[in-house]
Formats: structure tokens, C-alpha cells, sequence
């Protein structure tokens, strides 16, 4: 099965977002090195709307915890 998923935000961004998944991959991998079992993390990015829904949830992240905590 094939995925065309578009990245809409900046090669920095990108390189954050494959750094977090680098952290957080559980995949299983068999001995001959093919992927046995996908994990959550990487499961996420088989949706163009979750991909478009964790970038702007970066952009707007600041902004909400200010608000939740203005004091």
C-alpha cells in the first residue's frame, strides 16, 4: 500500500518531526531486517490530515499555552 503524504512545513520541522518518531518507534522488525509490525508513531503519518493536524498544532502550540496560563 502506497502513501502520497505531503510535508507542508519547513526541512527543520521535518527534521523534528523524524527525530521525535526516531524516538518514540516501536516497528518490530523480523531477522531479515522487513518490518514485522508498523508502529503507532509511524501509523500516524499514513494520514495526510494528521500529518496537516500535528504541523499546525506546532504553529498554534505556543500561542494556546500562553493563553492557559496568563496570568
Amino acid at each position: 500500500m502506497s502513501f502520497n503524504i505531503v510535508w507542508h512545513g519547513t526541512q527543520e520541522e521535518a527534521a523534528d518531526l523524524a527525530n521525535s518518531l526516531a524516538h518514540n518507534c516501536s516497528c518490530e522488525f523480523g531477522a531479515d531486517g522487513q518490518c514485522q509490525l508498523v508502529c503507532g508513531a509511524h501509523r500516524l503519518l499514513q494520514d495526510q490530515r494528521v500529518v496537516d493536524r500535528l504541523l499546525f498544532g506546532r504553529y498554534v502550540a505556543e500561542r494556546l499555552c500562553a493563553e492557559e496560563f496568563r496570568v
